[in-house]
């Protein structure tokens, strides 16, 4: 046996090795969505029970290097019991196991840039190309060689050919890769970046994970299906990744027209909903008749406000015992207040109870004197006491917003605020008139019921 079939061993093992190496640098996991229609590789070769050969033939373990081994020993035993033919049968038995075990990705990929054109993106780009060939090409390779050092010495004979051709061309199959090396991320569009930033701060998909370039392909395949809108299409993306296409109009925005388009049209539509409602809303306190006070104040303010849960808080000077929990202390001013129907006071503290599911008009007129009492028109009124030596008291929603305009309309001192409340006849709005004035009384009163 001359020195080149040795030669070919070697390289077969050298290559059934170099497999086992590849494993170390692959991800652990890879989402890739589909959607162009000239490039089924992918999902038509996933359909393959390759994982059927893997599980019945060891020799195709470990990069197929038990194949070489067994073949190289068939051949060396065969030689030396001068049964060479033997030797080479078995080999070409054993080189079948690889090529069908790891022949059918690097197939896949072959029909689609045969017939698809330009599908390295369907394949999840470059990394794609590497976690799904790049453990198929070593063992072909060194099934190649197998050939290869098996070949009879009949110059140029169809095996001879055959290898000849098969060696480049597997060797050919990683150049569409170095056409599509990954760009910097800052080489992206602002929008682009958006996308991908989105996507990195929302949910637990694995698809978080893929590099900026493949996701930015993933994006842009889920908009090429919320474009079409296909039930069908739909479903399987649902399915498979995990992700409702139509619903991701936000974070598909930045790198699909169509997207940000429909995103557009429902924020408008949601604004002018939230204008008409505003403007309904408003137009119920401005429809109300105003009060015309008795008595000329210092100041008058008129707001609309609202609340999360139907409590308005309000504090002055705050005289709570040291030895009271301020939970329970505010837990018991609720119910206090609860009881009352419309407020309760407490060792500095108010709460006043609203209907939670409409806005309040609110009415608040401050006096440098006691005005007259006024309950005519009013469902209730109640007049109470708080003191201020900060110069301010003020009602607010402690869930949220702004507080109402103070109500120490003469800076620091003791005043009697007297509340109004009514809900009006179509029961569709509410309102709340405040007096504040001095006074040295902490009594609440009930002047209506």
């Amino acid at each position: 046996m001359s020195r080149s079939p040795w030669r070919w061993w070697a390289a077969a093992l050298l290559a059934a090795s170099s497999g086992l190496a590849v494993n170390w640098f692959l991800p652990d996991g890879l989402i890739v969505s589909g959607g162009d229609p000239r490039c089924l590789g992918p999902a038509v070769t996933d359909q393959v029970p390759v994982h059927v050969v893997y599980g019945w033939l060891p020799v195709v373990w470990y990069g197929g290097v038990p194949a070489v081994v067994l073949g190289l020993l068939a051949t060396w035993i065969g030689l030396r019991h001068g049964h060479p033919r033997l030797g080479r049968a078995i080999v070409r038995v054993l080189v079948v196991m690889p090529l069908v075990a790891y022949g059918v990705w690097p197939l896949g990929f072959t029909v689609d840039m045969l017939i698809g054109g330009d599908c390295v993106d369907a394949w999840g780009g470059v990394r794609g190309l590497l976690f799904f060939l790049g453990p198929e090409l070593p063992p072909l390779l060194a099934a190649a060689c197998m050939l290869a050092a098996t070949r009879t010495a009949r110059p140029g004979g169809s095996l001879r050919r055959a290898v000849v051709a098969l060696v480049p061309l597997m060797l050919l199959a990683f150049l569409p890769v170095t056409d599509h090396a990954p760009g910097a991320v800052s080489d992206c569009p602002a929008d682009a970046s958006d996308f991908v930033c989105l996507v990195r701060q929302s949910g637990d998909g694995p698809y978080k994970r893929l590099p900026d370039r493949e996701l930015l392909a993933f994006g842009r395949q889920l908009c090429e299906a919320y474009v079409r809108k296909d039930p069908a299409e739909i479903a399987r993306i649902q399915q498979r990744d995990g992700v409702h296409v139509l619903s991701m109009a936000g974070t598909l925005a930045g790198i699909c027209p169509r997207a940000a388009a429909d995103l557009r049209a429902q924020r408008e539509q949601q604004s002018r909903e939230m204008d008409e409602w505003e403007a309904q809303e408003q137009r119920k306190c401005d429809e109300a008749p105003r009060h015309r006070p008795r008595l000329r104040p210092v100041k008058v303010f008129r707001e609309r406000t609202w609340t999360d849960y139907g409590v308005l808080e309000g504090y002055g000077d705050a005289t709570v015992a040291n030895d009271v929990d301020p939970g329970a202390f505010g837990s018991d001013l609720l119910d206090a207040a609860q009881r009352d129907g419309l407020v309760a006071v407490s060792q500095g503290a108010v709460n006043v109870l609203v209907d939670s599911d409409m806005d309040v008009c609110l009415t608040g007129e401050l006096y440098r004197r006691r005005p007259p009492v006024e309950t005519r028109g009013w469902d209730r009124v109640v007049e109470f006491g708080l003191g201020t030596s900060s110069g301010r008291i003020e009602l607010a929603d402690q869930s949220g917003g702004d507080p109402l305009p103070n109500l120490a309309g003469l800076g620091k001192g003791h005043y009697r605020i007297r509340l109004h409340y009514r809900v009006s006849e179509r029961d569709d709005s509410q309102h709340l008139l405040i007096m504040s004035f001095p006074g040295r009384s902490d009594r609440t009163v009930n002047l209506k019921r």
